[in-house]
């Protein structure tokens, strides 16, 4: 039946379900969500989560590595690849934990794709409405 009632069927179920009824899916049934603190990550694991947004399906690491480096996010210092491997691993290791992305193996390539957690959590940081430490972050 859903929220929604032809004029005047309400007003006669009301009276026969007595008086503590309400509307079902009407302003009544309205819930407050709850508020979260979320700690931000790095500025790298921000880029991290939104290059991943962007791809939408499982993105090997070193095509991760290849869009972040394009986005002009500083991985290491060296052009190395252990040493971008390592950087990008200090930024996805924190996101996994989180449960703000996914990992998965097949066979010797390691497939990285954000969860809905993760994208919540990126449209909330890029709308200011994700609080942290106490504040609210401001978007971009």
């Amino acid at each position: 039946m859903g929220g929604w009632w032809p004029a005047g069927m309400w007003p006669a179920l009301q009276g026969s379900l007595g008086s503590n009824a309400r509307s079902p899916g009407g302003p009544g049934d309205a819930v407050a969500l709850p508020r979260y603190r979320i700690e931000r990550p790095s500025e790298g694991a921000v880029a991290c989560l939104r290059a991943l947004a962007q791809h939408g399906d499982m993105l090997p690491r070193r095509a991760l590595i290849g869009a972040l480096r394009q986005d002009g996010v500083p991985l290491a210092r060296s052009e190395c690849p252990r040493a971008l491997y390592i950087a990008l691993e200090r930024l996805v290791g924190p996101l996994l934990e989180r449960g703000w992305v996914a990992e998965r193996a097949v066979g010797g390539v390691k497939l990285v794709q954000i969860t809905e957690d993760g994208r919540g959590v990126l449209d909330g940081f890029d709308a200011g409405e994700v609080e942290d430490a106490g504040r609210t972050v401001a978007g971009r």
